[in-house]
């Protein structure tokens, strides 16, 4: 009690007073007079327009090469812990702001200000996240993204979003507009392939979809990597093998009830993702799991404990790291024998 007194002495307000402040400025300020931009699939996206005056832009060093849209926008250039800073103070004063970075900047640079004055504050900003994996394929180990799911999961009230294709990017857009909350949106440095048709929005009530349905082995993975496992299921499915693939677009928080329904059709789960295993997808994944008390086989399939220093694409260093398709589809093999044969699998 004595602590949130001293906040209130402090800033006027507690953590309670700024639900309130967010609570009035998204439904008095913000939904007011729309101006179009000229962009239909934009204008339709925000029901008519942009509120006047409610939206702000925050970018950081560039990265998706793309032209952003919006009235009013600030550029922080490389100084990204103070974009965080700006984002909070605007969201306090009834603005809905977004900070844009390439993943590595957007979150471990300034993870401190993102965990005090968004996440602690639990305040409607959107942290914008471009490059995920190994998109920055050319730009070496400081551009890499491989840790951002196992960092970004780890804070408070945050919603972690990691949309694979046109359709669930721009209805993760959307979503950052209709239903403003503290949201962490992780995204590909280059176009992707179709995995939703348009206007389809089956993966965003629950943030899980099984878009293949298979027998036996059940494959959970999200974003870049979806291309990759259906490809291997394609593979798979020549010889005879039918896996089911799990698109994961929601990463926190992961519907345990649902999930567990759907796996508990299948003899064994594989994870399969451009992270780091400790913390990572295969990691969330396993917890939500035990905490539903379903007892299945569980293969993580990630980078292992090791930073690639080499030069050569994506695909070069998937193929380092065993996460090629080839790479996928021997481990799927091995996985599935294994069932088979009640034997254990090592984590090679």
């Amino acid at each position: 009690m004595a602590k949130k007194s001293h906040v209130k002495k402090r800033l006027g307000k507690t953590v309670g007073d700024f639900e309130e402040i967010k609570i009035k400025g998204l439904q008095k300020d913000f939904y007011i007079e729309k101006v179009k931009s000229g962009i239909s699939g934009f204008d339709d996206m925000l029901k008519g327009g942009i509120p006047r005056g409610s939206l702000v832009v925050l970018s950081g060093s560039p990265g998706s090469g793309k032209t952003i849209f919006c009235l009013q926008f600030i550029h922080a250039g490389i100084s990204v812990q103070n974009m965080v800073d700006i984002a909070a103070g605007l969201a306090l004063n009834g603005k809905l702001a977004y900070i844009y970075a390439m993943i590595p900047f957007v979150t471990f640079r300034c993870y401190e200000q993102v965990k005090v004055a968004l996440a602690t504050m639990n305040l409607p900003v959107t942290v914008v996240g471009v490059g995920s994996g190994y998109s920055y394929d050319d730009a070496g180990p400081t551009h890499y993204a491989t840790e951002d799911i196992s960092c970004m999961r780890a804070l408070g009230n945050i919603e972690i979003l990691s949309p694979g294709d046109t359709q669930s990017t721009f209805e993760a857009a959307k979503l950052t507009f209709t239903k403003p909350a503290f949201r962490y949106i992780r995204l590909d440095r280059k176009f992707l392939p179709d995995i939703y048709q348009k206007g389809e929005t089956r993966f965003l009530k629950d943030g899980i979809c099984e878009i293949d349905k298979g027998e036996e082995i059940c494959i959970i993975t999200t974003g870049y990597m979806v291309q990759k496992v259906r490809q291997a299921k394609e593979i798979l499915l020549k010889e005879g093998i039918q896996i089911g693939v799990i698109d994961l677009f929601r990463l926190k928080p992961i519907q345990g009830t649902l999930l567990s329904s759907i796996v508990s059709r299948y003899k064994g789960v594989m994870t399969v993702e451009e992270q780091f295993l400790s913390g990572g997808l295969g990691s969330a994944i396993t917890e939500v799991l035990a905490d539903e008390r379903i007892l299945l086989p569980v293969k993580r399939v990630g980078i292992n404990d090791h930073y690639y220093l080499d030069n050569g694409g994506r695909e070069y260093l998937h193929k380092l790291c065993k996460i090629d398709v080839q790479s996928i589809v021997e481990k799927i093999k091995q996985f599935h024998a294994s069932l088979a044969g009640n034997r254990v699998l090592s984590s090679k």
